[in-house]
Formats: structure tokens, sequence, C-alpha cells
């Protein structure tokens, strides 16, 4: 019986509705990262073929659609911004300074050059969830009291909401800076996407110093001698996390053999180095 009595509440509701109106949920919206309100047709192009071969959002610009809001003085139009600072749980202190692209055959060739030359180095468990493509992106991190590191030309640095890409000239580059280039933009995928892997695939990295997680390490020189990097950290309380973002910074700063010369005088850092690259290699990650 109550079976009978919903299915004719069922059918007077779609009655009222009317065969010409839609039914179709309010709430659905479109994704501000597929929004066309600030690209021209030629740029939809190149955007949508991206997403449709990768499955990545591709970006241009931080203005990101317009928005209709309900307030009680009426409906007014918001423009909803890329904020890069954003988190889920906090808002970051970072700082970025960057200039927009504007040149439409630069958009075409980096949106190659992401699919073509950075994407086969990862794997797709890996991919970001979008790409924010800019002229030159310059950026400063925070180090909590110690206040901000000095602005520097970055190559990408992944954001919750986005990865921030530099194109920074890389296309009249040498072939030497042009690799650098490449590793710094891995470098600031990898810092972010590094934990979408399980964790216990980076078991035998973790053994080193699993024992020193989360207390405080005093050392007579520097924290190399117990297997840390000062590279992602200015404290002596290292987490896992701190750990293994400290090497993966370090690993894409500098060629192999750079990483062997500089931390040759501590070998439990070589060895370390070479447990987590070949983890990475072995889940698809392209290192060297």
């Amino acid at each position: 019986m109550k079976n009978k009595y919903l299915c004719i509440l069922v059918a007077i509701m779609l009655y009222a509705c009317g065969a010409s109106e839609d039914v179709t949920p309010s709430g659905l919206e479109q994704n501000m990262f597929s929004s066309s309100d600030f690209s021209s047709p030629e740029e939809m192009t190149i955007r949508q073929n991206f997403r449709d071969e990768t499955g990545i959002y591709l970006i241009f610009n931080d203005s990101l659609c317009w928005r209709e809001v309900q307030t009680p003085q009426g409906i007014y139009r918001r423009c909803e911004m890329l904020n890069l600072n954003y988190e889920l749980s906090a808002m970051l202190s970072d700082t970025f300074r960057y200039t927009l692209l504007d040149d439409i055959q630069l958009k075409q060739r980096m949106a190659d050059f992401l699919k073509d030359e950075i994407l086969p180095m990862l794997p797709k468990v890996m991919y970001p969830y979008s790409f924010f493509v800019v002229d030159e992106f310059y950026f400063s991190e925070n180090r909590g009291w110690a206040g901000n590191l000095p602005f520097a030309l970055t190559a990408a640095w992944a954001c919750y909401q986005t990865t921030i890409v530099g194109t920074n000239g890389q296309f009249d580059l040498s072939a030497t800076e042009r690799y650098n280039y490449k590793r710094q933009l891995m470098r600031g995928i990898l810092l972010r996407t590094y934990d979408l892997l399980d964790e216990k695939v980076y078991a035998d990295f973790y053994a080193f110093c699993e024992s020193m997680y989360g207390e405080y390490q005093s050392y007579e020189e520097a924290p190399m001698e117990l297997g840390f990097l000062d590279a992602y950290t200015m404290f002596g309380w290292y987490q896992k996390e701190e750990d293994i973002k400290g090497y993966i910074y370090e690993i894409f700063s500098m060629t192999e053999e750079a990483f062997k010369e500089k931390y040759a005088a501590w070998p439990i850092v070589l060895q370390k180095q070479e447990v987590l690259v070949e983890i990475l290699e072995k889940n698809g990650v392209t290192v060297y």
C-alpha cells in the first residue's frame, strides 16, 4: 500500500513540473576549471583537447568563471578566482607572483609540452587535477616563524587545486637548461602527488629513520649525520612528510652526479637517495 501511495505522489509531482520544464537538480553546476567564461574559442579548443587526451584540466587564467549568487538583496554575479593558498584544512602563507600567458601559440606549445614530455614521466595515479600555465612564475615559500624565502623563478609548484607552471622562456633555453627546467617541474608536481602511492610503497625508504620520526633530533654538525636533509625544513623535528619531501626536493633540483658529490660525506643520505630513486622508477616515475 505504501508503494502505491508513493507512485501516485511521484506521478503528481512530475505532472506539476510540466512536460516542457527542466527537472535537472539546480545544484548541478559546471566545473569551474572547465568554464569558458574567460577563454577565447581558440583557447577553449586547446583546453578541451588537453582534457580529452590527458584527463587533466588546463587553465590559463586565475579568473575561473562567473557565478550567480542568491542573497536576501537579490541575485548578483560573482567572479570565482583561483586561490593558490587554499588548503582543505588551512590557508598557507606562501607567496606567488606570476604574469598571465597571452600568446595563443605559446599556450598550444605548453599544452603539447606537458602532454608529450612531462606526463609520460609520471604514472597516471600521480597526475595533478589541473595545470595553471602562466608566463613567468616566481615563488616564495613560507618557513613559519623564519618567514618567507626570497622569491625565485620556479618551473612549477603544486597547490591544492592546481599545479601552477611557469613557461619561463623555456623554449629559448639550451638543452641543459631545459633538462633542468623539466626536472624542476617534476619536483613541483611530486612534492604534492608522491603520497598518491600507498605509503607501504615507501617502506624501505622510511625504514632508515623510522625510530626517529616525531622526536626532536640533535646532531653535532648537520642533520645529514642522521640521514635527514635540511632542504625542506629548518627544524630538527622530522616527520615522514618532511623527510621524503626533502629528498624529492633535492633529487629533482640537481643531477645525480651533483647529488652524490654534495652529500658524499654522509653515506646514509646516499643510501636513502638510491632507495627512493629505485622506488619512484619502479612505480613509473622518470627520475634521471
